[in-house]
């Protein structure tokens, strides 16, 4: 853009020039005109006609518009080459600007990215570590021990818990109940590392035809609820489902596990 207005400008100035010069050609023209009639003159010839006043000033008054015309094209054709600057700089500063939201905008992304990335690395996280299914012997009640655990880097508050088991002949069993935090009476804080054990609901004992249906296969133990808690971010109340089940040890169900 910037080569095209510089060969502009000095095509107007070339015109100028050229306009100029031949602007000056009548006037050379006269003065060899005038020399030609005073040698006939001195060797007793015709004289040429003179020119008139009137003549002489209407040439000058049209020497005089075409300068003006002159002059008015070259700065018709100065004011096109600013303008073609001028859209060329607003192009660039287009651009520029452009350019600048785009890093701003990369940037706020990159921020965005690393608070997730850190709230991810130091967030609490609690979760199962294992059950255990206990009987007090002086009663033959059964109680499901399970314990969890803080995984994260930062404490966890105001934990909660429901937690049951159950045994069933069903083996399509798909219980998932969100009932009320009670296992854990008080709200209580978990740190980094620290393991909790919570006594899951009913304690009872077994029926004969459960524990022969222990023996062969026809029935199951399921732990199954729900841990509930704020990391330290506290943007969202976090939540732990979980169901448990045997064979020989207590492992997670293909569905019913899930956190936040």
């Amino acid at each position: 853009m910037q080569a095209a207005a510089i060969g502009a400008f000095a095509f107007a100035i070339g015109l100028v020039a050229l306009s100029a010069w031949h602007s000056f050609q009548p006037q050379d023209q006269q003065a060899n005109d005038n020399t030609s009639a005073k040698e006939p003159a001195k060797e007793g010839g015709q004289s040429p006609p003179m020119v008139s006043p009137k003549e002489a000033g209407d040439e000058a008054i049209v020497r005089y518009n075409r300068w003006i015309m002159i002059f008015t094209g070259a700065l018709a054709l100065v004011a096109f080459i600013q303008i073609a600057f001028l859209i060329d700089a607003n192009r660039v500063a287009s651009e520029a600007a452009k350019a600048a939201q785009e890093a701003a905008e990369a940037t706020t992304r990159s921020v965005v990215l690393a608070e997730k990335t850190a709230e991810r690395q130091l967030r609490a996280y609690i979760n199962v570590k294992g059950i255990e299914m206990k009987e007090r012997p002086a009663d033959g009640v059964w109680r499901a021990e399970v314990e969890f655990v803080n995984f994260g880097e930062t404490p966890a508050y105001d934990v909660r818990a429901w937690i049951r088991w159950e045994s069933t002949d069903d083996p399509n069993f798909n219980k998932f109940v969100d009932g009320p935090p009670d296992g854990i009476d008080v709200p209580t804080d978990m740190g980094p590392g620290v393991l909790m054990r919570l006594d899951a609901k009913p304690n009872r004992s077994f029926t004969a035809d459960e524990i022969a249906g222990f023996d062969s296969g026809k029935y199951s133990i399921y732990v199954y609820g729900h841990i509930l808690y704020w990391d330290t971010f506290r943007k969202e109340e976090r939540k732990t489902r979980l169901k448990f089940s045997p064979p020989k040890w207590f492992v997670p169900t293909p569905e019913g596990n899930t956190s936040n």
